[in-house]
């Protein structure tokens, strides 16, 4: 198993790998970056990630408009999804932030760009990520999850320069 983690420091992403050894018996080769754009890159040149692990807090803003900050950090997942679905299809775990709820509008953008697997509220822990690292989560699963209706769902690029 081969994880990249973009995460805030590496005490998480090893405290979530050495958890994840443990419980599944499954050795993981892993990298961090600490940048969204540094994901990007890293997947050009690697396509043989079997899982991605993103922290949505990965880079602080000085910002503090959050439908500005979301228009980023979406920007942002919408690229590397593109990327990561390329070849082998490689699932996005999403650490959201805390100020994330189920059904907003935020989770229904991810879901229509392949992001199932993200965590929201209480579930943010290390044994949800391994859970999903093993397993993630089928389109239905997310659905249910992000507690979203399909006609909610919008299932293209929100890029203005895009035919």
């Amino acid at each position: 198993m081969k994880v990249l983690f973009a995460v805030s420091n590496e005490e998480i992403s090893e405290s979530i790998v050495k958890k994840y050894q443990k419980e599944y018996k499954q050795i993981i080769s892993y990298k961090n970056v600490y940048y969204f754009n540094a994901i990007l890159k890293e997947l050009q040149k690697d396509k043989t990630y079997d899982r991605v692990v993103i922290s949505e807090d990965l880079e602080a803003f000085t910002n503090t408009q959050y439908d500005q900050i979301d228009k980023f950090i979406f920007e942002k997942l919408d690229s590397i999804s593109d990327e990561a679905s390329r070849g082998n299809d490689i699932p996005i775990i999403l650490i959201c932030s805390d100020r994330r709820a189920k059904s907003e509008q935020m989770l229904v953008k991810l879901f229509g760009i392949g992001v199932y697997n993200a965590i929201i509220g209480t579930d943010r822990s290390v044994d949800e990520v391994c859970r999903l690292i093993n397993r993630p989560r089928y389109k239905k699963e997310a659905k249910n999850y992000y507690k979203i209706d399909s006609e909610d769902v919008s299932y293209q690029s929100e890029n203005e320069n895009d035919v």
